[in-house]
């Protein structure tokens, strides 16, 4: 397989994992039961690229919580995006907020893994809950985005000058009459 389909085929599987992957997980503390969704916002993500998160929170427990903040933590430990916040959410409904970041480097391979804390109060106690499980964000090389970003450019440029021959030749053939 040429660099060229290599490359056609790994936009297409990152393009199909970016459209299906926005995570739900599920979690409980001690007071409070929730499930958070979050989405980022880069297409393709690039280490180093500036780029938002949206995370929305839902309780699915009986009494309201508070959500005192928020982090993005690699499997390092690194805290690569967090907020303060101070925002309600009773029973059965959701938050939503985004916050940015800077895209870290990739945990393994060209994977970033990563979860989700909030810190999260009930009643007169506040504490640290996160996600159970880790997620993922597939990063690109900013060289492949921009090897892609040249192959588009030179297409249109191939197109374009296609067209202008085309309408050269009919100019011709129209001379020849």
């Amino acid at each position: 397989m040429d660099y060229m389909t290599q490359t056609r085929l790994a936009i297409i599987i990152f393009m199909a994992v970016a459209l299906f992957f926005t995570g739900t997980v599920s979690a409980q503390s001690d007071t409070v039961n929730w499930v958070s969704v979050i989405k980022e916002k880069c297409d393709p993500c690039v280490e180093g690229q500036k780029t938002l998160f949206d995370i929305s929170i839902n309780n699915i427990g009986a009494g309201e919580f508070a959500v005192r903040s928020v982090s993005l933590i690699d499997t390092d430990g690194v805290i690569f995006a967090t907020s303060s916040l101070d925002t309600i959410v009773p029973s059965n409904n959701t938050k939503s907020f985004t916050i940015d970041s800077i895209v870290p480097p990739a945990s393994r391979g060209k994977t970033l893994y990563y979860k989700t804390c909030f810190v999260l109060s009930s009643g007169d106690r506040a504490a640290e809950s996160c996600e159970p499980s880790v997620r993922m964000m597939i990063l690109q090389d900013g060289v492949e985005v921009g090897i892609v970003i040249i192959y588009i450019l030179l297409s249109v440029i191939l197109i374009v000058m296609t067209a202008f021959f085309l309408l050269f030749l009919r100019r011709l053939d129209r001379g020849k009459r």
